[in-house]
């Protein structure tokens, strides 16, 4: 029941803005509060679907340690070179900026799974 309401609120969403830039633009779309909204609704979306693909993951081992560094360097290192050729123009402090953002965005994801499957062969080895 509550996938046929997410679906349809999402239909609506994307139609509403879809109707949004046809009018005015893409520029005007990114400063309605529905495109939030449907960022956020995405976001959500994703890390709860996380935590049903680590629920259904068949591995009950944690993964090693290793992982959260090679994540971390490999995430800042996409991080780094993304924003410093997209924004090759820019000064240094939007270039920085710009690769917190990313590495942020790239690195919680991969974090967040980790910790999920950590915590689940953690709770497999107490029963």
């Amino acid at each position: 029941m509550f996938r046929t309401l997410f679906l349809v609120q999402t239909a609506g969403i994307i139609i509403v803005l879809l109707l949004h830039v046809l009018e005015n633009g893409m520029q005007e779309l990114t400063s309605t509060p529905v495109w939030y909204v449907f960022i956020l609704t995405a976001i959500v979306s994703g890390y709860l679907q996380m935590d049903v693909t680590v629920d259904n993951d068949d591995k009950d081992k944690a993964p090693p340690t290793y992982f959260y560094v090679v994540g971390f360097i490999g995430c800042l290192a996409i991080a780094a070179s993304i924003s410093f050729i997209a924004l090759a123009e820019n000064s240094f402090a939007v270039k920085t900026l710009a690769t917190a953002l990313l590495f942020i965005a790239c690195y919680a994801p991969f974090s967040y799974a980790l910790y999920l499957k950590t915590k689940k062969a953690k709770e497999l080895n107490e029963e």
